[in-house]
């Protein structure tokens, strides 16, 4: 997940569960999920607390 910060995004960890899914969408929930975070698919070259741009 990335937690806005200012004009950027800071990354952070945070363990889910899915739920419904279609073509488009998959819930998610668990402990520390909340509005306004953003959702990383692919954070393989990324570590906690690292400062991204998502524009």
């Amino acid at each position: 997940m990335a937690e806005k910060q200012g004009s950027s995004y800071i990354v952070r960890k945070v363990t889910v569960k899915t739920g419904l899914e279609n073509d488009l969408y998959v819930e998610i929930m668990g402990k520390g999920v909340k509005e306004g975070l953003r959702v990383i698919n692919n954070p393989k070259d990324l570590t906690e607390g690292q400062e991204v741009n998502l524009g």
